[in-house]
This record gives C-alpha cells, sequence and structure tokens, in this order.
C-alpha cells in the first residue's frame, strides 16, 4: 500500500508539472490572460500626425469622424488650433483614410488662389454679410476685413476653404455695425506664410446700412448638388413682402428669374419657391436671392444636374 501511495503522490506531482509547463509554453498563464484582452485593445488605437494644410475638420472627415470626437479624445479646446507635426488620437477602430471628396467637375479652379462669389460688388447689405466664395490658401486660411469709407476696420474674421487636397468652398458671415449709409470695402486675402503679407486679395466695394440684414437662405446648401426645379427657401422681411429668386452662371449671367413672398414691415417670415432650369451635363450655377434694389444679395454656388442623370433620375 506505501509504494501505491508513492506512486500515486509522484503522479499527481509530475501532472502538474506538465500542467504548469504547458501553461508556460502556450502563454495561458494568468498574467497573460489578463493582457491579452489590453494588448488586442492596444493593437485597435490609432493615431495620425497632422500634416501641413490640415484641419480638424479635414482629418474628422477623411477618417470618419467628427469635430468633437477629435476633440475629446485629444482634449483640444479651441479646434481651430493645432499645429503641424501634433500626433491625434484617432477613434478606434479607425478606418483607413480616404481622399476628400472634390468638388463637383463643373467648379474647377479659378485663375487665382480666391473667388469671392458673394456678396455681390456694389450691392447694399445690411449687417451680417454672408461671405461664401471658392479657394486654396495655405493651411486653407482666408482672412476677410471690411472697411468703412474713411478706411477704418468696422469687422474682420477667418475662415476655412481649399488647401493642399485642391480647392473647396468656403462660408461665413461678417457682422459690423455702422449708424448710416456708406461705402465700405470688403478686403479677402490670405497671408503669406513667407513673410506675414496680404497676398491673392480680392477687394470688392460694397454699400452698407444700418439694421439687420433682410434675407437668409436655408437651402441650397453651399456646394450641393441639386436638380430642376431648384428648391430655394429661407426667412425674409423685404418691401412688400417680395423676394428676387434667381439663377446665374458662374460669372453672374442670368438664366432664369422668379419671386417668393416671404415677411414686411419688421417680421420674419418664411419663403420658399423653386426654379427650372433645364442643362444637358453638370453645370455650376448660383442661386440667389435678394430685396428690393438688390438689397442683401447672397449667392449660394451649386452644380445643377440634368434631368434624367444618377443624381436626377
Amino acid at each position: 500500500m506505501a509504494r501505491v501511495s508513492r506512486f500515486l503522490q509522484k503522479l499527481a506531482y509530475t501532472s502538474m508539472a506538465a500542467f504548469l509547463v504547458g501553461m508556460l509554453l502556450f502563454g495561458m498563464g494568468p498574467a497573460t490572460a489578463t493582457a491579452a484582452p489590453a494588448l488586442a485593445q492596444q493593437a485597435q488605437e490609432s493615431t495620425y500626425v497632422v500634416q501641413r494644410g490640415d484641419t480638424l475638420f479635414s482629418i474628422a472627415r477623411r477618417f470618419g469622424t467628427t469635430v468633437a470626437e477629435l476633440s475629446r479624445l485629444n482634449g483640444i479646446t479651441n479646434p481651430n488650433l493645432i499645429r503641424v507635426g501634433q500626433r491625434l488620437r484617432l477613434p478606434t477602430p479607425a478606418t483607413p483614410p480616404t481622399p476628400m471628396p472634390a468638388p463637383a467637375a463643373p467648379w474647377s479652379p479659378p485663375a487665382a488662389q480666391i473667388e469671392v462669389l458673394s456678396p455681390v460688388a456694389e450691392a447694399v447689405y445690411r449687417s451680417p454679410i454672408e461671405v461664401i466664395g471658392f479657394s486654396q490658401t495655405f493651411e486653407a486660411v482666408v482672412n476677410l476685413r471690411l472697411r468703412d469709407e474713411a478706411g477704418e476696420t468696422i469687422a474682420e474674421r477667418f475662415t476655412m476653404g481649399g488647401s493642399v487636397d485642391g480647392f473647396d468652398f468656403f462660408q461665413t458671415s461678417l457682422r459690423f455695425v455702422t449708424d448710416r449709409r456708406q461705402n465700405a470695402t470688403l478686403e479677402v486675402f490670405e497671408i503669406s506664410a513667407k513673410d506675414g503679407s496680404e497676398i491673392h486679395k480680392v477687394t470688392l466695394p460694397l454699400v452698407i446700412l444700418p439694421g439687420q440684414r433682410s434675407i437668409d437662405m436655408d437651402a441650397p446648401a453651399v456646394g450641393a448638388n441639386v436638380c430642376s426645379p431648384v428648391s430655394i427657401s429661407g426667412y425674409s422681411d423685404t418691401f412688400e413682402a417680395n423676394v428676387i429668386v434667381s439663377l446665374r452662371q458662374r460669372d453672374g449671367t442670368l438664366l432664369v428669374e422668379g419671386f417668393a413672398m416671404g415677411g414686411t414691415l419688421n417680421l420674419y417670415r418664411p419663403f420658399s419657391t423653386g426654379l427650372s432650369h433645364a442643362v444637358s451635363a453638370p453645370q455650376a450655377v448660383l442661386v440667389s436671392a435678394e430685396g428690393e434694389e438688390g438689397g442683401d444679395a447672397t449667392r449660394i454656388p451649386v452644380t445643377l444636374h440634368p434631368a434624367g442623370s444618377a443624381r436626377c433620375p
């Protein structure tokens, strides 16, 4: 019996040793098992190094996420302030980078680095002025400045357009204060990365008035793909409630014009209408809405597609 007991004890020790060796050889120890999820999570984490011309918005689009999510992951309090070489954490699992979608083909690059599509030169505006254009500048920054008739700056800010990825649309509003009707000058430009000078400047003469702008456009959106009839809507407070709407070529040439009814006598009301214009191929078009005598004219760049196309079946 003693021999049998010693034999069973030896067998138990041998089995336990084999089990421990197996755990070490095949990575099944408690420490390894605990670390496995952490290693798997680390393998999924991804980062991106900010390149020249990047914005937080362009990075978010490229990786299929949002500016808010990137800001949260990286503790960014001002989404407009990122630096070249900065390493950003991306949401996990991150999607592979894809090129930013370029504007539709009809919106070919202009002759200059900055093209201002709205406001309209010599037109009358109340605050704020909607500034819309097409640009390709260093780090995508487009600067705006409004000067009164004495040459004093009464409003300025910057916005983002196209950069190393190519030309893209920009849109912002410029608020100002004036106590009388006067001539003004809108300057839209880029700051040179070489010497800090103002380059590629576009200068537009305007007339500004006291008070609040009379027309706000809600649709179509800047850069939208649209079909005929083009739906146009917004809010307005104009003389006898009339809003003049139109479709124009990129250079401002009138294609078709119509009218809509909104608000009047200091009461803003919605307006909505549609304009029909047949095209045989996708065309760059400006959708315009304005009050009497061209007041507060806003022009929205869109791509109008032909009926029967994939966009307009």
